[in-house]
């Protein structure tokens, strides 16, 4: 479906978005067959899910493997990139005690490729579509996958 149009009304506010997905789903899908990978996704998921609801994020669907947060939408939040961050490395420490080191992967343990950016927003009343919410976030996702492809390149968070 089109994306829906940006709000026009709302308040400017700071947010912050995370997004992410399983690291070298490709290898874990090779080494472990299909099915095992899928859980592995789900695993994350879910773990993804605890960890935002933890630090008051938003999660978002954001394709087959990938996961979206939003913290300072659609209601504003002090210290949102403090909490989205804080998110991102729970996740990671809870991916490592899931599937420790070559319990999955010979040479690493479980991962995941994550971004975070924070930018300015046309925040959609809470009242609103929630769809809207996420539309307003669109200038910061491009920053955060970004951010998640640099990392996936040799960076790191």
């Amino acid at each position: 479906p089109p994306p829906l149009p940006l709000p026009t009304t709302g308040e400017r506010q700071q947010a912050t978005v995370l997004c992410g997905l399983l690291a070298h789903t490709t290898t874990l899908a090779d080494q472990l067959g299909v099915a095992a990978c899928r859980q592995l996704i789900q695993t994350f998921r879910t773990l993804a899910q605890e960890c935002v609801q933890r630090y008051e994020g938003t999660m978002q669907p954001l394709g087959d493997e990938g996961m979206l947060a939003l913290f300072g939408v659609p209601v504003a939040q002090e210290e949102h990139a403090w909490r989205a961050v804080q998110a991102a490395l729970a996740l990671q420490q809870r991916l490592r005690v899931v599937c420790p080191e070559r319990a999955c992967l010979p040479e690493q343990g479980l991962t995941a490729c994550l971004g975070v950016h924070t930018g300015w927003v046309v925040a959609a009343s809470p009242r609103d579509e929630p769809q809207q919410a996420v539309q307003a976030a669109r200038t910061a996702l491009r920053g955060a996958r970004g951010a998640r492809a640099a990392w996936c390149r040799g960076g790191g968070l």
